[in-house]
């Protein structure tokens, strides 16, 4: 009854437990900051490439360590029309979020989307992000089974 655990549930445990130790390496941060993305483009850049906006990228431009996470901002005119993007270190720690948050006045429309792992910035940056909660998800449910 009370005796040698079976080789399945002791390998069901060593799985796990490896499975949560992945999980938790993938999302600790080391002291130098993460690799950002960074790059702007505006229309008015008619002498320049589109290489930075979400439907033009290109992984081929330049990238920087960042202490404070990563971004995204893209600016719209009053008229709802791209003014500027860019892909750059976050402005400040504590606003880092893992979202995207708009800001509106007169004027223009920014969207500011921030993130805190290594190239997060790429696209919305926020694939790398679900792609971390996905996996922890998968890591509680081998646990429960």
């Amino acid at each position: 009854m009370f005796g040698r655990p079976s080789s399945n549930s002791f390998l069901l445990s060593v799985t796990s437990v490896v499975l949560v130790g992945l999980f938790c390496l993938s999302t600790l941060q080391t002291v130098e900051g993460v690799q950002c993305y960074v790059c702007s483009w505006s229309p008015a850049d008619s002498n320049r490439a589109d290489v930075c906006t979400r439907k033009n990228f290109s992984e081929s431009v330049r990238t920087h360590s960042c202490e404070t996470g990563c971004e995204t901002v893209t600016v719209f005119d009053k008229n709802g029309r791209l003014d500027f993007f860019y892909r750059n270190c976050a402005a400040n720690t504590s606003s880092i979020t893992g979202t995207c948050v708009n800001e509106t006045s007169k004027a223009i429309t920014k969207e500011i989307c921030n993130c805190n792992s290594n190239y997060c910035n790429q696209s919305s940056g926020l694939e790398q992000q679900l792609g971390i909660v996905l996996s922890g998800i998968l890591a509680l449910l081998m646990i429960q089974f």
